[in-house]
């Protein structure tokens, strides 16, 4: 990496990855209560 801060290959977006695989379609969420959310694998035996 060139210019890259020390730091960054130590950083993960998980926020942006959960995004990015739910849009995938590859889990779907379901939010119950207050920061309670169930995740489940989409995928098909």
């Amino acid at each position: 990496m060139l210019n890259a801060p020390k730091i960054s290959p130590f950083y993960i977006d998980y926020e942006a990855m959960a995004r990015h695989i739910e849009l995938a379609g590859k889990i779907f969420t379901i939010e119950f209560d207050y920061k309670e959310v169930h995740i489940f694998w989409n995928h098909k035996i």
